[in-house]
């Protein structure tokens, strides 16, 4: 299946990076491979071909006027479906949704629905799960965290295992890097 909307891609020393527009915003696909250099030994299924991704728009849009357009979320998983096809089907994407506005939960909530109503989930397999890391004030913070990777993964099992308890590092490296 062809995109709906025209992406363009720019590859530099951070990364690859995607981007395209509506008639309501830009909106950006970021994959970052070096962030997790660190953790490589210790999840090394997981993190070989681990890429961080991040989606946004690049000025502010409604959530709601995003969800209105399948387009966005079909853009969105043809370029994660195109770049797991050129890196190979061992590549794995992990994401955490944003919580700096404290809507992480509307973002999981939407992207669960755009891959549930996407054409890629018999391409792509999507899991998350909530982390709750503890607060200062002994409140918890819930954390949305996810992976893709091809449905055709030879090591998809050691791919969730790893995952299962990398899962606890990445709000850390996030919280560390916006510190």
């Amino acid at each position: 299946m062809d995109s709906p909307y025209t992406y363009t891609k720019e590859e530099d020393a951070d990364g690859i990076g995607y981007s395209f527009y509506n008639e309501t915003s830009t909106y950006a696909v970021q994959l970052v491979n070096e962030m997790y250099e660190g953790y490589l030994d210790a999840y090394p299924t997981l993190l070989k071909e681990g890429y961080e991704l991040s989606v946004f728009s690049k000025e502010y849009v409604d959530d709601k006027l995003a969800i209105k357009d399948p387009n966005v979320s079909q853009t969105i998983f043809k370029i994660i479906e195109d770049h797991i096809r050129i890196k190979g089907k061992k590549t794995v994407l992990l994401y955490q949704c944003d919580t700096k506005d404290n809507r992480e939960q509307i973002r999981h909530r939407m992207f669960e629905i755009w891959y549930k109503n996407s054409t890629f989930n018999d391409t792509i397999i999507k899991e998350s799960v909530e982390v709750q890391i503890p607060q200062p004030d002994g409140t918890f913070k819930v954390n949305y965290i996810g992976f893709m990777t091809s449905i055709d993964n030879p090591d998809i099992e050691q791919v969730k295992q790893e995952f299962s308890s990398f899962c606890y590092v990445i709000p850390t490296l996030k919280q560390n890097r916006v510190e």
